[in-house]
């Protein structure tokens, strides 16, 4: 008997801890590979950013995160760590720091990630790229093969920032970790369809970005502030009226171009849309879990509990 009930505890033991990890990682602010919303396979995480609203925002475009809008007691919600990977091998690179924050008619993003040097040459340079989804009903982003194509009729929203090369053309030599130095880049805004890409005329991205020992660890990073209308009018843009998820996959360039960057799944956050800013904007409904995940509620202890009787019936009483 003492041992059936030592074989019982231990089952139960093993369920609470099965649940406590996962209710851990659904409340975590990390966004791992797994979850999903909206049809995608590979949404990042389960709980959606959500932008800092404030209509007063006053913002210095210069790649230095001194205002409040980016403090952390201020922005909590927004704060997003995002893992981004190489294609095609899947492993993590690095873990990408994203804010967003926004008035009644711009978001604000920021954006931080750990790089000891600064490359920009005609060819390769670093820099980051945005991928909104306008429309695509299953938008998609993978560690090992890339985005989603659109169908027929649907759209991507894209832009790009990469740092610009000397006159010369050479690379730009390592910074100084003691120094923190801004760095002139060139934004080019593009839309992704059933027919591959193009680029936009018309181009409302503002890109600020500095480059040295911004991080409270003492680390070399990137420190790039991003502003963007909420909507442009522009058929080829995402146009944020509704105050919704909307959802995006970003992506880093060290010293590279083309497809030789390191990407994420996809990731998502609330804005309050233009047609709704003087609503309060809700805390956004976590998006469900892929059904596979949930089912583990279900099969995990069950198959606990037919080991535990199995093992029952070989244990004399």
């Amino acid at each position: 008997m003492k041992n059936t009930k030592k074989i019982f505890s231990i089952s139960a033991t093993l369920v609470l801890v099965f649940t406590l990890v996962t209710m851990g990682l659904l409340s975590s602010g990390i966004a791992f590979p797994g979850f999903h919303g909206n049809g995608s396979d590979q949404m990042c995480h389960a709980n959606p950013g959500k932008a800092y609203v404030n209509d007063s925002i006053a913002l210095t475009l210069d790649g230095i995160a001194d205002e409040d809008l980016w403090d952390y007691g201020t922005n909590l919600k927004s704060r997003m760590t995002v893992p981004v990977a190489s294609i095609p091998y899947g492993s993590v690179h690095e873990f990408i720091t994203i804010i967003f924050a926004q008035n009644s008619t711009h978001l604000f993003t920021y954006i931080e990630w750990s790089d000891p040097t600064i490359e920009a040459s005609t060819l390769n340079s670093d820099g980051f790229s945005f991928c909104w989804n306008i429309n695509v009903e299953t938008f998609d982003a993978t560690y090992f093969s890339g985005m989603t194509q659109p169908e027929e009729g649907e759209m991507v929203d894209s832009y790009t920032w990469k740092a610009d090369a000397s006159e010369d053309g050479s690379q730009l030599p390592a910074s100084d970790t003691a120094e923190t130095q801004a760095i002139t880049g060139s934004v080019v805004d593009k839309m992704y369809d059933d027919g591959g890409w193009s680029t936009d005329d018309t181009n409302e991205i503002e890109v600020a970005a500095i480059h040295g020992n911004i991080s409270s660890h003492g680390q070399t990073n990137w420190g790039i502030e991003v502003v963007r209308p909420l909507a442009s009018g522009d058929t080829q843009d995402l146009q944020m009226l509704e105050s919704k998820v909307y959802e995006f996959t970003f992506a880093i360039y060290n010293g590279s171009s083309g497809i030789d960057h390191w990407v994420s799944v996809v990731n998502a956050v609330y804005i309050v849309g233009t047609e709704g800013i003087e609503d309060p904007a809700p805390d956004p409904d976590p998006a469900p879990i892929i059904p596979g995940f949930q089912a583990l509620y279900i099969i995990v202890p069950i198959a606990i509990v037919a080991m535990a009787v199995l093992l029952k019936r070989k244990v004399k009483i």
